[in-house]
């Protein structure tokens, strides 16, 4: 296998390629002659399908392509399942499921390698398909190795499996991307790096390949094709700059867009924040005054705490300063009547008894102040824990307040989530501080009688009653809410439903409107398909009435003498257009007509070229047979002449049983040579010649069917053995020379002028002497005269041929020179009756081609056909779209009905539309209700709380009272006290005193008791008054504190209104109403907003009233700060005409998908913009434009930049550059080409390609730029370049805005389309003459096709040679679908002649072509031949050597 070859060139050569358990194909390989192979086979046989499947689908692996027509019909996967069994009927066998089906292409290409050896290269593809998956997938591989001999790929009847063909060829060698192996490929087999150049030279193949590349070849379709042949731009290059453009169109329009929008959103944000401010002025002016109002009723409850706090000590002061003088007169009193009576006792002292009586009426005293002492202690300690209890309610009180305002702000975000006014809540209360007894400043005296200050704080509490009744309004406000509530929640339930039953109308509208909107399109396709169709009967009817034209044609110049020139006329009208048609096409049942009347025309003339051939056939063999024959007996030169026996002889001869007369007697030497052959043609005519003589002279079987000579009684006279002498036999059978003399002494000799008539006296076995006359005498003469009884003739013979060695030897001489003679006779003969029997078969089968070839009109059939489909299709898809047209109505009217019984209720409840809002709502308002329920049970603890809080109020009342009484009990005991033991101690003095001294001091204290009882009536009015003042004082102060609790909730319900106004419906702070009111600095961290919500949403220190006021008075105040001047207002139909003009405005911006909607939530206008991304506030939409702007302004320079400096300017016009110059360098080799081959009649062509002449200014601006580098081109010239490139983009897509982008570039940019091919027809007779091929070109159709065929062939060949330069192992190949069609027979050899000289491999497909032609050194032709109802493909391999073609097998 690796033996050198020096018969292989250097380059790669197609050598084999095989078929494995593809399509209908089960384990062929094909073999190349010198890289030469044809295909045949009748239509639909499979020889194009095995062009299709091998080449150059195993160059690129791109199985997009595999059809030979470019429409894509064939794949993988149809071949590996569908297509495999599918026969012409229609019928197709559907794989099992989960069946895989596997099968191998490849291909082998030979070269010359290293000291000669063969260097092979495989190139195949295991093609995997799954019924279950869309796609069948192919494994590729590279390998030296060869098939059949180091890689086995059917295995048992079975193809090897992918993962043992890894393990075969490597790893490394295979690929499951076409890319990779593409690469590989490129590498490998042609040596190239450039992908573009392969793709090239790939794309000429391809485009080579089409079956119509051979047909209709006039100048016109010429160049098209030429120009097809050029190196095509590249796909991916086009579509990247056209995606680019595109991309950069849609940055410019949407950024042009972001721009108008942003316009129109700045426009309203003017005017709302007119309107806003206005909105916000109102609402501050409000709470600004409920706050003043606040501040003057705090002021003055601050004056009247004050003046309370003074009305307390001066009613203090006055009751101190009346008891001291009510104590003073009482002492004076009884200073005076215990000196009184001191001084009338004896001086004598008191006696033991009544110091006794003294000392136990001190000590009761003293008990008793003692006991009134630990009575008011105890008072003072219940009335204390009176108090505590009082506080410990007071805070339960606020707490229970407190959670209670905590719930209560879970209830309003519940409500504001159910859409109900947060306001039918109700507010919480606050508890509303007050003293139940002032600051208390008094004097109390101890034990020892000394006086000690007390100070009382204040006993707070809180104002029960408002609060009750306030705690109750708000339980009734949130029973109301919860009947509400659930009224709301049953109106949701059933809008809920209700959209359930719309959510699932309107998704069954949408599907039947998509079903619908698809009737359309199909219905639109359907007619499209309609149209399409009947163009496709037009053309096919025009095509149809060519080819039958040129079918009569054909015949007519095929059957030059027979008389059907009418028929024929016949037949030409038939298929000309009838007049009365619209349409102007032929009827479908006409081929069938057509081809009737066809047949019925050629038939006779078959029948008698049928039997011409016959007789030319019958003739023909005879002479053959002769020949043949004659070949025999001059190729067997040993073998001696034989006399001939009798037509009678028939027995077989043994040589052992005697000798024949000819072999046992030689002539005397006195005979003459005319002599000899006289008695020679004697003894021959009359049988004595062969004759057989036995040993013995006798007869073995008296029923033998030969002649046998039986010696008699010797003659007298001239007798034969005068003229023969016997011959010595050395060889058995012996025969004695005396039985040979008896023999020859019977026969008579009969001289010249005896008479025939002579009488005989002997009688032998010669002659008869029995009956009743006597006969004439039997002899043999030298003359050739013979008689046998009345039986007699003469022979003649030119010389003697079987008797005697030497005439035996002259007689073989002569019969070599005669059997020359006739055999050159018989070949000549045979060469006239095969060049007559040519001459019919050439006529027969070109009766027979046309016979056959009479237009089938399938492409007409198939038009109608396929017409008639698309009409059962229009007709369907119209009904399918009429029903789901209909459909889709009822469905939009039961959708529209479904959503105006739902929408009407829930606009008159204000709720949404949507079932999942509708579900939240649901919720919250279930939500809701609990928590109401939550707020009437902690209502009840509450009210339980202020009831125990009454209560106490009642015991701490009662237990003042009790410790009043008992400090008074207590001071009157210790008064009684201090008064009897002052008594005893005056009585005492008074009894040693002087009584004088006595009498004075009686007199002091009594004046002393007299003025103080005559100030004490003043000090009690005194004390009166400042008791009355201060009770004044206290219910002022109450009913302040009450009040200024009422005016702060009026002030923080104001300022609650105010703060709704700037939240969000969620209740957050609207940061977009802010900021289209220029306040955002409002909601900053810490800011008025926060301090305020901070205050607010604090449960535990609610009831701080000023905090809370002053809090709203600075938020008030931050928002007076930020509002401009009253005159820049605006009202509500200001801010209704500035939203109409922006709905407008981004409603003429389509491609931004925005639209507006405006509510109303606190009583202020807001506006929702919704877009792709959802929902947003205009503040917020403002700056989402303004971001989008700058995103979009460089994503629109990074755009433009990407498409016209780097893909435009760079890769585009780089590519454009070398595709020109490739182009420029292939059309020179293509000339250096065609320079160099002509046609028979030394016709040869040369290419011009130039701009075309219809090419506008900007190409002709382009193409000199492009040709300058791009690092050499000035800013100017890239500028220009750029501006033209543009230009012409811009033009395509105004001729025909609807196609896509990467059409139009390929329409813009393909540069073939600026150039045009001039083809001229040179003489080489006449090398200064050429001519332009035209239509009027003085050309025949045979000489315009070869000349046509002669610059595609140039075209592969220069692009090869190109490719040679570089890389030298290149192959050179040339594929050919349906070759030479309509090409007469004899063009065929001249073009194929052609191939041969330009060195390209060939694969060709054709009906007819045999490929036969001396021209061709070498070719290996299959004929393929499939049944059509039964899968499967055989071939008939043959092979032409260039002289005889010879069938090889099956």
């Amino acid at each position: 296998m690796n033996r050198q070859d020096t018969t292989l060139p250097k380059r790669y050569r197609l050598e084999r390629a095989g078929i494995h358990n593809v399509w209908q194909y089960d384990d062929h390989v094909f073999e190349f002659a010198d890289g030469r192979l044809l295909l045949r086979g009748r239509n639909g046989a499979g020889k194009s399908k095995a062009l299709e499947m091998l080449l150059p689908f195993l160059l690129d692996g791109d199985a997009r392509r595999l059809d030979t027509t470019g429409t894509s019909r064939t794949s993988l996967r149809w071949l590996m399942l569908e297509g495999r069994t599918a026969t012409e009927t229609g019928d197709t066998a559907t794989a099992e499921a989960g069946d895989t089906s596997l099968g191998y292409l490849w291909v082998e290409f030979v070269r010359r390698g290293e000291e000669g050896r063969p260097q092979r290269r495989t190139l195949g593809a295991a093609v995997i398909a799954v019924p279950d998956h869309p796609e069948a997938r192919a494994v590729f591989f590279v390998t030296d190795r060869r098939v059949g001999d180091d890689l086995v790929l059917v295995d048992g009847d079975r193809p090897l499996s992918v993962e043992r063909l890894r393990a075969a060829v490597g790893p490394d060698n295979c690929y499951d991307t076409a890319l990779g192996y593409r690469t590989r490929v490129m590498r490998d087999l042609f040596g190239l790096n450039d992908p573009m150049r392969y793709r090239n030279l790939v794309h000429l193949l391809y485009r080579l390949r089409r079956p119509t590349v051979g047909e209709r070849l006039e100048a016109g379709e010429l160049v098209s094709v030429l120009s097809e042949a050029l190196p095509p731009m590249d796909d991916a290059i086009l579509d990247e700059v056209a995606r680019n453009i595109t991309d950069l169109e849609g940055a410019r329009a949407r950024l042009a867009a972001l721009r108008t929008a942003q316009e129109h959103a700045t426009a309203f944000l003017g005017d709302y924040r007119g309107y806003l401010h206005g909105v916000l002025r109102e609402q501050a002016e409000t709470v600004r005054a409920q706050i003043t109002a606040f501040e003057e009723r705090d002021t003055e409850l601050a004056r009247l705490e004050s003046e309370l706090d003074s009305l307390v000590s001066a009613e203090s002061s006055a009751q101190e300063e009346r008891d001291r003088l009510r104590r003073s007169r009482d002492t004076a009193e009884s200073d005076a009547a215990t000196l009184s009576a001191g001084a009338a006792q004896t001086a004598d002292g008191p006696t033991g008894a009544e110091r006794e009586a003294r000392h136990a009426a001190v000590s009761a005293y003293i008990r008793a102040a003692e006991a009134a002492w630990v009575a008011g202690e105890y008072a003072r300690t219940a009335e204390a824990q009176a108090r505590r209890r009082l506080a410990t309610d007071t805070a339960a009180v606020e707490r229970g307040i407190g959670s209670l305002r905590r719930l209560h702000i879970g209830l309003r975000d519940a409500a504001r989530a159910s859409g109900i006014d947060p306001a039918t809540l109700g507010e919480v209360p606050q508890t509303v501080r007050v003293t139940l007894a002032p600051r208390e400043s008094t004097t109390q005296v101890n034990l020892e009688g000394l006086e000690q200050a007390v100070e009382r704080p204040p006993v707070p509490g809180i104002e029960v009653t408002a609060l009750r009744r306030r705690l109750a309004e708000l339980h009734d406000r949130l029973g109301r809410a919860d009947a509400a509530a659930a009224e709301r929640e049953a109106t949701v339930a059933d809008l809920y439903r209700r959209a359930l039953e719309l959510e699932t109308a309107e998704r069954r509208e949408a599907d039947l409107n998509s079903e619908a909107e698809w009737a359309d399109n199909h219905v639109e396709r359907a007619r499209e398909r309609e149209h399409a169709a009947i163009e496709k009967v037009r053309e096919a009817s025009t095509d149809y009435a060519a080819d039958v034209r040129e079918w009569c044609n054909a015949l007519r110049a095929a059957a030059p003498d027979a008389d059907i020139d009418a028929a024929l006329d016949a037949l030409e009208e038939s298929v000309e257009p009838p007049l009365d048609d619209d349409f102007r096409v032929l009827p479908s049942a006409l081929p069938e007509t057509v081809a009737r009347d066809a047949h019925a025309i050629v038939e006779p003339l078959l029948d008698r070229v049928r039997e011409a051939r016959d007789a030319a056939i019958g003739e023909e063999r005879d002479l053959a047979a002769e020949l043949d024959e004659l070949a025999e007996r001059r190729a067997d030169d040993a073998a001696p002449v034989t006399a001939p026996r009798p037509a009678w002889a028939t027995a077989p001869r043994d040589p052992d049983a005697g000798v024949p007369l000819y072999l046992a007697v030689d002539f005397t030497d006195h005979l003459s040579s005319e002599e000899r052959a006289g008695l020679e043609a004697a003894l021959e005519a009359s049988g004595l010649l062969s004759g057989l003589i036995t040993p013995d002279g006798t007869v073995v079987d008296h029923n033998t069917r030969d002649l046998l000579l039986s010696p008699a009684e010797p003659l007298r006279g001239r007798t034969l053995l005068d003229v023969l002498v016997p011959l010595e036999q050395s060889d058995a059978p012996k025969i004695s020379r005396s039985t040979v003399v008896a023999i020859l002494s019977s026969v008579r000799l009969h001289a010249d002028q005896e008479d025939d008539q002579q009488p005989q006296s002997e009688t032998s076995w010669f002659h008869s002497t029995t009956g009743p006359r006597r006969r004439p005498e039997n002899y043999v003469s030298l003359d050739g005269r013979w008689r046998l009884g009345v039986a007699h003739g003469s022979h003649h013979k030119a010389a003697a041929e079987y008797i005697g060695e030497a005439a035996r030897a002259q007689a073989l001489e002569r019969h070599r020179a005669k059997a020359e003679r006739r055999i050159e006779m018989a070949e000549a003969l045979l060469a006239e009756a095969q060049e007559r029997r040519a001459g019919i078969d050439n006529r027969h089968e070109s009766l027979l081609r046309i016979n056959r070839s009479v237009p089938s009109g399938a492409e007409l059939v198939a038009a109608w056909a396929v017409l008639d489909d698309a009409r059962a299709w229009l007709a369907a898809a119209v009904r399918d779209h009429t029903a789901a047209r209909a459909a889709a109505d009822a469905a939009r009217t039961t959708a529209l009905a479904q959503r105006a019984a739902l929408v009407e209720p829930a606009l008159e409840h204000r709720l949404p539309a949507h079932y999942e809002e509708l579900a939240k709502i649901r919720g919250s308002l279930g939500m809701l209700r609990v928590q109401i329920s939550a707020a009437h049970r902690d209502l009840e603890i509450l009210a339980g709380r202020l009831e125990d809080y009454r209560q106490h109020v009642a015991d701490w009342q009662r237990a003042r009272e009790a410790r009043v009484v008992a400090e008074d009990a207590a001071g009157a005991a210790i008064n009684d006290m201090i008064t009897v033991r002052r008594e005893t101690e005056l009585t005492d003095r008074a009894r040693v005193a002087d009584p004088a001294q006595v009498e004075t001091a009686v007199a002091q204290v009594r004046a002393r008791a007299r003025a103080v009882d005559e100030a004490l009536p003043a000090l009690e009015r005194d004390a009166q008054r400042a008791r009355d003042e201060r009770v004044a004082a206290e219910t002022r102060h109450g009913a302040a504190t009450v009040e200024r609790a009422e005016q702060a909730r009026r002030a923080l319900a104001a300022g609650a209104r105010l703060r709704a106004v700037l939240a969000a419906p969620s209740g957050e702070v609207d940061r977009g109403l802010l900021a289209a009111a220029g306040l955002l600095d409002l909601a900053a961290p810490g800011g008025p907003v926060a301090a305020y919500d901070e205050t607010e949403s604090d449960p535990e220190h609610g009831d701080e009233l000023t905090k809370r006021v002053r809090n709203l008075d600075a938020l008030v105040t931050a928002v007076e700060a930020g509002l401009d001047p009253a005159d820049s207002d605006i009202d509500d139909s200001g801010i209704l005409r500035s939203h109409e003009e922006l709905h407008r405005g981004l409603a003429a911006a389509p491609a931004l998908g925005a639209r507006t909607e405006l509510a109303e939530p606190a009583g202020v206008k807001r506006v929702t913009i919704h877009d792709d991304h959802g929902a947003h506030d205009i503040v917020d939409y403002a700056e989402r434009l303004r971001e989008a702007i700058a995103e979009a302004e460089e994503t629109a320079a990074v755009r433009e930049e990407e498409a016209y400096e780097r893909h435009l300017l760079g890769e585009l016009a780089g590519h454009l550059s070398r595709q020109i110059d490739e182009a420029r360098e292939l059309i020179a080799a293509m000339n250096s080409v065609l320079g160099e081959v002509t046609t028979s009649q030394g016709l040869g062509v040369r290419l011009d390609w130039t701009l075309a002449p219809d090419a506008d200014e900007d190409i002709h601006a382009v193409v000199p730029l492009l040709s300058r580098p791009a690092e050499k081109r000035t800013r100017v010239e890239t500028t220009r370049l750029r501006d033209a490139l543009r230009r012409c983009i811009e033009a395509i897509r105004r001729l025909d805005p609807t196609a896509t982008g990467g059409a139009q570039l390929r329409a813009a940019l393909d540069y073939r389309s600026w150039f045009a091919f001039t083809v001229y027809v040179t003489d080489a007779a006449h090398p200064e003459r050429e001519r332009r091929l035209t239509h009027r070109t003085a050309l025949s159709q045979g000489e315009q096709r070869v000349i046509a065929y002669l610059v595609l062939f140039a075209a592969a060949a220069a692009q090869f040679s190109a490719l040679a330069l570089d890389a030298p192992q290149t192959p050179r190949l040339i594929l050919l679908d349906d070759a030479f069609a309509k090409v007469d027979e004899p063009t065929h050899g001249r073009l194929l002649g052609m191939l041969v000289e330009l060195d390209l491999d060939f694969v060709l497909t054709s009906e007819r072509v045999w490929g036969c032609f001396p021209s061709v050194p070498r070719l290996n032709i299959y004929e393929c031949l499939r049944d059509p109802a039964e899968p499967g493909i055989a071939t008939l391999h043959f092979t032409w050597d260039g002289n005889r073609r010879r069938l090889n097998g099956v």
